[in-house]
């Protein structure tokens, strides 16, 4: 299952660079585009809230880690398993890359930038950590338990999910993918691939970055940001010159 998340970060990495047509690409780096981010973030206590609450959590339970791991293997309360909570954590980074896709066929390819840059760094910033921090799993299959990439890419998703429904339909319904990506938590947990600290800052660690990336992307009407206000870069279908069929190729713009 590594593996498949290692694809996923580097396909989702390729995508990253697509750019909208208009937007000044300089503005990924420069430190206004994210301290700009960084006050919307901190202004909206729908995004705070949750990430802020989970890493002071993590660690006062780091110090339990052991107890609430072999309690957890003995009650085994969520019946949960390991192979379905990846399943669902893959599912949960898809689903707005393939919303993202069919956005760009239409001319706006937005939603996939945003998502495609939100779980790489997601990706990037956890494999990071793991290197760093040195933890040994509760099964003692390794030294790269803490943090959790199932759980940060599973919230990365549903917090990716979560936003593209408030801009796009003015809802919040989108906020119900974080019980797929809780229960992927929780199978990580039971299953013994990681600690409950593992997970929760996990958990807050890809809701904070994907936050970031999209409010540095996106101003609070769901335009500006790196954007501007032009729907840049696109999948294009043409016939083919000899008019045998046609070409499908994507207009990246860097």
């Amino acid at each position: 299952m590594k593996r498949l998340f290692v694809a996923a970060a580097l396909a989702a990495n390729s995508c990253a660079c697509a750019a909208n047509r208009g937007a000044d690409a300089s503005g990924h780096f420069a430190g206004e585009t994210w301290s700009r981010a960084w006050n919307r973030f901190g202004s909206d206590s729908s995004q705070w809230i949750a990430p802020a609450v989970l890493t002071v959590a993590t660690p006062i339970v780091w110090a339990f880690d052991k107890d609430i791991s072999e309690d957890s293997l003995s009650e085994d309360l969520f019946n949960s398993n390991t192979q379905y909570g990846d399943v669902i954590a893959i599912g949960l980074g898809v689903v707005p890359l393939v919303f993202g896709g069919i956005e760009a066929i239409s001319g706006d390819s937005r939603s996939l930038e945003v998502s495609s840059e939100s779980l790489a760094l997601t990706m990037a910033a956890s494999y990071m950590l793991k290197g760093l921090v040195n933890k040994e799993r509760p099964d003692g299959s390794g030294q790269d338990s803490f943090p959790s990439a199932h759980t940060s890419f599973a919230f990365a998703g549903a917090t990716l999910i979560a936003r593209e429904v408030r801009r796009c339909y003015g809802n919040w319904w989108g906020y119900l993918a974080y019980v797929p990506a809780s229960y992927v938590g929780i199978s990580r947990l039971e299953g013994q691939r990681h600690y409950l600290a593992d997970i929760t800052f996990g958990a807050a660690l890809g809701m904070l970055i994907t936050n970031l990336v999209y409010d540095a992307h996106f101003d609070e009407d769901g335009q500006g940001g790196i954007f501007g206000t032009d729907r840049g870069a696109r999948v294009v279908v043409d016939p083919s010159p000899d008019g045998g069929g046609v070409m499908v190729g994507v207009q990246w713009n860097f």
